[in-house]
Protein backbone atom coordinates (compact mmCIF):
# COMPACT_ATOMS: atom_id res chain seq x y z
CA UNK A 1 0.00 0.00 0.00
CA UNK A 2 1.60 3.36 -0.91
CA UNK A 3 -0.18 6.57 -0.03
CA UNK A 4 0.33 9.24 -2.85
CA UNK A 5 -1.50 12.25 -1.36
CA UNK A 6 -2.46 12.89 2.22
CA UNK A 7 -3.34 15.93 4.35
CA UNK A 8 -5.54 16.19 7.40
CA UNK A 9 -8.78 14.89 5.79
CA UNK A 10 -7.83 12.81 2.85
CA UNK A 11 -5.64 10.18 1.53
CA UNK A 12 -5.29 8.99 -1.88
CA UNK A 13 -3.88 5.39 -1.56
CA UNK A 14 -2.73 3.19 -4.45
CA UNK A 15 -2.67 -0.71 -3.50
CA UNK A 16 -0.46 -3.05 -5.59
CA UNK A 17 -0.36 -6.07 -2.99
CA UNK A 18 -1.47 -9.49 -4.15
CA UNK A 19 -5.15 -9.39 -4.48
CA UNK A 20 -5.87 -6.06 -3.70
CA UNK A 21 -4.88 -3.13 -6.32
CA UNK A 22 -6.37 0.43 -7.47
CA UNK A 23 -6.47 3.66 -6.67
CA UNK A 24 -9.34 4.92 -4.05
CA UNK A 25 -9.78 8.41 -1.48
CA UNK A 26 -9.77 7.87 1.81
CA UNK A 27 -12.04 10.26 4.26
CA UNK A 28 -9.19 10.16 7.24
CA UNK A 29 -10.96 10.89 10.24
CA UNK A 30 -12.98 7.98 9.90
CA UNK A 31 -10.64 5.88 9.07
CA UNK A 32 -12.97 4.36 6.38
CA UNK A 33 -15.95 3.02 8.26
CA UNK A 34 -19.69 5.59 7.90
CA UNK A 35 -22.77 5.13 9.42
CA UNK A 36 -25.87 5.66 7.11
CA UNK A 37 -29.03 6.20 8.72
CA UNK A 38 -32.63 5.69 6.75
CA UNK A 39 -35.16 7.30 8.74
CA UNK A 40 -38.51 6.35 7.36
CA UNK A 41 -42.53 7.61 8.05
CA UNK A 42 -45.13 5.23 7.32
CA UNK A 43 -47.93 7.74 5.23
CA UNK A 44 -51.33 5.80 4.14
CA UNK A 45 -49.76 2.57 4.43
CA UNK A 46 -46.61 3.13 2.42
CA UNK A 47 -42.90 4.00 3.93
CA UNK A 48 -41.46 7.07 2.51
CA UNK A 49 -37.81 7.73 2.95
CA UNK A 50 -36.44 10.45 4.46
CA UNK A 51 -32.81 11.74 2.53
CA UNK A 52 -30.53 14.30 1.29
CA UNK A 53 -30.61 16.23 -1.60
CA UNK A 54 -27.58 17.19 -2.33
CA UNK A 55 -24.92 18.32 -4.86
CA UNK A 56 -21.86 15.55 -4.95
CA UNK A 57 -19.40 16.74 -7.24
CA UNK A 58 -17.94 13.27 -7.59
CA UNK A 59 -21.15 11.54 -9.02
CA UNK A 60 -22.43 14.23 -11.08
CA UNK A 61 -23.28 18.28 -11.40
CA UNK A 62 -26.71 18.41 -10.31
CA UNK A 63 -28.44 17.18 -6.85
CA UNK A 64 -29.08 13.76 -5.78
CA UNK A 65 -30.96 11.39 -3.01
CA UNK A 66 -28.32 10.31 -0.99
CA UNK A 67 -28.30 8.82 2.47
CA UNK A 68 -28.13 10.58 5.64
CA UNK A 69 -24.36 9.52 6.98
CA UNK A 70 -21.13 10.28 9.18
CA UNK A 71 -18.41 8.94 9.78
CA UNK A 72 -18.38 6.62 12.04
CA UNK A 73 -16.89 8.46 15.84
CA UNK A 74 -18.12 6.57 18.48
CA UNK A 75 -19.73 3.25 18.67
CA UNK A 76 -22.07 2.61 15.30
CA UNK A 77 -25.53 3.30 16.91
CA UNK A 78 -24.10 6.31 19.25
CA UNK A 79 -22.92 7.56 15.80
CA UNK A 80 -26.53 6.87 14.41
CA UNK A 81 -28.32 9.02 17.01
CA UNK A 82 -25.94 11.75 16.62
CA UNK A 83 -27.10 11.78 12.68
CA UNK A 84 -30.40 11.71 13.57
CA UNK A 85 -30.10 14.61 16.03
CA UNK A 86 -27.96 16.84 13.67
CA UNK A 87 -29.82 16.06 10.59
CA UNK A 88 -33.56 16.33 12.02
CA UNK A 89 -33.11 17.86 15.19
CA UNK A 90 -34.91 14.35 16.92
CA UNK A 91 -33.26 12.87 19.98
CA UNK A 92 -33.47 8.23 19.73
CA UNK A 93 -31.79 6.24 21.60
CA UNK A 94 -29.63 3.78 20.38
CA UNK A 95 -32.12 0.65 20.78
CA UNK A 96 -34.87 2.89 19.05
CA UNK A 97 -32.37 1.84 15.26
CA UNK A 98 -33.09 -1.51 13.34
CA UNK A 99 -29.83 -2.61 12.39
CA UNK A 100 -29.15 -3.26 8.58
CA UNK A 101 -25.73 -4.81 8.45
CA UNK A 102 -23.10 -3.40 7.35
CA UNK A 103 -21.68 -2.97 3.73
CA UNK A 104 -18.52 -1.93 2.06
CA UNK A 105 -19.08 1.20 -0.38
CA UNK A 106 -17.25 -1.17 -3.12
CA UNK A 107 -15.13 -4.29 -3.96
CA UNK A 108 -12.43 -1.69 -4.59
CA UNK A 109 -12.62 0.21 -1.26
CA UNK A 110 -11.87 -1.11 2.55
CA UNK A 111 -14.09 1.56 3.41
CA UNK A 112 -17.76 0.16 5.47
CA UNK A 113 -20.76 1.35 6.01
CA UNK A 114 -22.64 -0.09 9.28
CA UNK A 115 -26.24 0.24 8.36
CA UNK A 116 -29.41 1.46 10.46
CA UNK A 117 -32.86 2.26 10.03
CA UNK A 118 -35.38 4.23 12.02
CA UNK A 119 -39.30 4.89 11.71
CA UNK A 120 -40.19 8.45 12.68
CA UNK A 121 -43.22 10.08 13.25
CA UNK A 122 -44.10 12.66 10.30
CA UNK A 123 -44.60 15.65 12.64
CA UNK A 124 -41.40 15.51 13.65
CA UNK A 125 -39.35 15.85 10.69
CA UNK A 126 -39.14 18.97 9.30
CA UNK A 127 -38.86 19.02 5.75
CA UNK A 128 -36.59 21.41 3.64
CA UNK A 129 -35.23 21.93 0.32
CA UNK A 130 -32.40 19.60 1.38
CA UNK A 131 -34.53 17.05 3.43
CA UNK A 132 -37.13 15.35 1.26
CA UNK A 133 -39.45 12.48 1.55
CA UNK A 134 -39.37 10.40 -1.44
CA UNK A 135 -40.07 6.88 -2.52
CA UNK A 136 -38.69 3.39 -2.92
CA UNK A 137 -38.84 4.06 -6.87
CA UNK A 138 -36.80 7.22 -6.46
CA UNK A 139 -34.25 5.74 -4.41
CA UNK A 140 -33.64 3.10 -6.91
CA UNK A 141 -33.09 5.27 -9.84
CA UNK A 142 -30.55 7.05 -7.42
CA UNK A 143 -26.85 7.08 -7.28
CA UNK A 144 -26.56 6.15 -3.98
CA UNK A 145 -25.42 2.71 -3.98
CA UNK A 146 -25.06 2.81 -0.16
CA UNK A 147 -28.18 4.12 0.25
CA UNK A 148 -30.21 1.21 -2.31
CA UNK A 149 -28.78 -1.53 -0.02
CA UNK A 150 -29.95 -0.03 3.12
CA UNK A 151 -33.51 0.68 1.45
CA UNK A 152 -33.54 -3.11 -0.01
CA UNK A 153 -32.87 -4.41 3.40
CA UNK A 154 -35.12 -2.68 4.74
CA UNK A 155 -37.39 -3.69 2.58
CA UNK A 156 -36.47 -7.56 2.78
CA UNK A 157 -36.71 -7.23 6.59
CA UNK A 158 -40.09 -5.53 6.47
CA UNK A 159 -41.76 -8.20 3.47
CA UNK A 160 -40.60 -10.79 5.91
CA UNK A 161 -42.99 -9.35 8.63
CA UNK A 162 -45.95 -9.51 6.38
CA UNK A 163 -45.75 -13.40 5.66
Amino acid sequence: MKIKYADDDFAVINYEEGLKYGKFTRYIPSNGKFVLVLPYVVNKGEREYLVKKERIYAWDSHADHSGLTMPLKYQPEVTACHIVKIELGVDVKENDFMHLGMTFSSKYSEDSYYLFSIELNKKDILLSDELVLVKRSDIVRGLDPILMMATARLEKIMSSYMV
